[in-house]
């Protein structure tokens, strides 16, 4: 299980108070594969700029399909933490 600092949750509190970062997470990307047409996210290569942390819980502790999951954000720190962390092939933090 991936456990992410309180820190590095930067969402505004009216999306903390819906629900843990990892949910949120999921919620939301299941919404752009609906807007998008995406059925198989298991089959898709996802590049997320400004990624913070809440997609990379969701996809590690809700064990979501992606073939690979390159995330790249300003905050060195969680960036570190991130890649320090995670262990999943899949993902890889810039």
């Amino acid at each position: 299980m991936l456990v992410i600092p309180a820190r590095f949750n930067k969402n505004h509190p009216e999306v903390v108070a819906r629900g843990a970062p990892a949910d949120t997470g999921t919620w939301l990307i299941q919404y752009m594969c609906d807007r998008i047409g995406i059925t198989d996210l298991g089959r898709c290569d996802v590049l997320d700029l400004g990624c913070g942390c809440r997609f990379a819980d969701a996809i590690v502790n809700r064990q979501l399909p992606m073939k690979s999951y390159v995330g790249v954000d300003v905050d060195g720190e969680m960036v570190e933490f991130l890649s320090a962390k995670v262990a999943d092939p899949r993902l890889s933090f810039f």
